[in-house]
């Protein structure tokens, strides 16, 4: 969403997730809608939950480690840029909060890869890139890889994306750099 706010809900463990999009283009979302009010899981229900019939929530939320993205993910942007996008296609859209960046690739109908520059980061600065992507080979129910890297101003990101796949990535500055 480039102007205005909308109502985004994430429904993460919806069934619908694994038939309309992935895991890792579900994280994105959080990125490239702006919405000042996000609802993470809302039809999703704590694992703790009893499955008593018509309890609210369908879907048990489990422990699966991106989800650490929604817990430091804001709702408040003090910069956007747009680095790629075609409408109806696919986006790739950064946002700042403080000193942290956020960025966001949904694709749609046929599997591409993006070069994302970071030209956007502080020079002479180091960050840590937490770099969630989906990758059937990892043994959880939303088969998201996270990758740690160091990059800075003059990194290139590869963001390799399914049909219907996504990236989601969190920039943070390095600890004492």
């Amino acid at each position: 969403m480039l102007a205005g706010a909308a109502d985004n809900t994430i429904c993460y463990y919806d069934k619908r997730v694994d038939r309309n999009a992935s895991h890792a283009y579900q994280l994105a979302k959080g990125v490239c809608i702006y919405s000042p009010w996000q609802f993470l899981f809302g039809y999703d229900k704590p694992g703790t939950t009893s499955r008593i019939k018509n309890k609210a929530g369908r879907f048990v939320m489990g422990g699966e480690p991106e989800l650490e993205f929604f817990a430091e993910l804001p709702t408040v942007w003090d910069d956007t840029k747009v680095i790629h996008g075609r409408i109806g296609e696919y986006a790739v859209i950064a946002r700042r909060s403080g000193e942290n960046w956020f960025i966001g690739a949904m694709n749609s109908g046929k599997a591409r890869t993006l070069a994302v520059p970071l030209l956007f980061l502080q020079p002479d600065k180091e960050y840590v890139a937490h770099i969630y992507a989906d990758d059937m080979s990892v043994n959880t129910c939303t088969h998201v890889k996270i990758q740690r890297l160091m990059v800075n101003r003059n990194s290139v990101l590869k963001v390799s994306m399914s049909a219907k796949g996504g990236q989601a990535i969190r920039l943070v500055p390095a600890a004492g750099k």
